[in-house]
């Protein structure tokens, strides 16, 4: 065996037993996981002190302390999720999978820089290098060679609409350049879903506030290899949303959603598209190791953390009780 294929088979070697230890924290998290009968008791309470009881039998008693803390509950549960996702990174091989739940919270500070930046007049070099910043990869700057153009010769104007745009579609971009760097498959298929489906919601949300499809195929700028995901998505906006994802997705999550009314993905978008992506997910549970275990979980803990927001907001802020419970996500994939 030569010194590269000896190195190549260690490294094997050590990837699956990475995966074999981190896959078994998984199992154990997985345990802490919250049942639906929880989230609805939880909304049941009657003030702030009883959902903080209630929490205090879980695993978020670490971070729920006070009557306080539950009412600043976004910032608890983001404690607690980047808690056990950076523990789960610590223990797991290299993979874009860290690189996917990583994106949205790197994403979020550019923009705010970025707005922050067009606000004091920066120039078009300076808010070029501002959106580069959240790209994780040379290749991922790279796929974002046309946004940074439109960026540079400030041609959005100072339209918040059009600025709006062309940042989220810079994320959907960088989204779908990182599934080419996952080995395996169903990972990379996995990304895919999730950059088509911010690619397609955030169509749908901007048409259906009545911006025209023109104006969204000039500022929602995507990869090559999506086509005219955004013209079709508008164009089926008012008729059959699903109908524009065609193959672009996995077929799981386009059945799961062609199963779907227009009023009813209308009526709450992201917990159609949750839906679809946990029963699309539901078999990587199975896997005995690697990267689709700690899918399966991230998924889950991402529809927790969700549950947890819609319950909290419930109680701090007195909404109706029926809603929330409508608004529940599947509380494990």
């Amino acid at each position: 065996m030569t010194e590269f294929s000896t190195q190549t088979a260690r490294k094997g070697d050590s990837d699956r037993l990475g995966w074999c230890f981190a896959s078994g924290r998984v199992a154990a998290l997985e345990g802490q996981l919250l049942g639906r009968s929880f989230f609805h008791s939880l909304i049941e309470s009657g003030n702030l002190g009883e959902a903080r009881s209630a929490l205090a039998k879980t695993a978020y008693r670490s971070v729920f302390t006070t009557d306080e803390s539950v009412k600043e509950y976004p910032a608890a549960i983001e404690e607690y999720s980047a808690r056990l996702r950076d523990e789960l990174t610590d223990v797991s091989p290299k993979h874009a999978v860290f690189d996917l739940w990583a994106m949205p919270a790197r994403y979020r500070t550019m923009r705010t820089l970025f707005l922050r930046s067009v606000e004091k007049n920066a120039s078009g070099d300076e808010l070029a290098e501002v959106m580069l910043s959240f790209a994780g990869s040379e290749a991922q700057k790279a796929a974002l060679a046309r946004h940074a153009e439109i960026v540079r010769g400030r041609r959005f104007a100072g339209d918040q609409v059009a600025t709006s745009m062309l940042l989220d579609s810079a994320e959907v971009t960088a989204l779908f350049t990182l599934a080419q760097s996952a080995p395996e498959e169903t990972v990379k298929a996995f990304i895919i879903d999730r950059a088509v489906l911010s690619a397609w919601s955030a169509v749908l949300r901007s048409t259906w506030n009545g911006t025209d499809a023109s104006f969204i195929a000039q500022w929602f700028v995507l990869p090559a290899a999506l086509g005219d995901l955004a013209a079709e998505s508008a164009a089926a906006a008012e008729s059959d949303p699903a109908a524009a994802l065609g193959r672009r997705v996995s077929a799981g999550v386009a059945g799961g959603l062609a199963k779907l009314a227009r009023d009813e993905i209308r009526a709450d978008v992201d917990l159609a598209m949750s839906e679809a992506i946990s029963e699309n997910v539901r078999a990587m549970r199975m896997s005995p190791f690697g990267p689709e275990r700690l899918i399966s979980y991230l998924v889950a803990l991402d529809a927790e953390e969700t549950n947890l927001r819609i319950a909290l907001a419930t109680v701090a802020h007195d909404m109706d009780r029926k809603a929330a419970y409508s608004r529940l996500r599947r509380e494990y994939a």
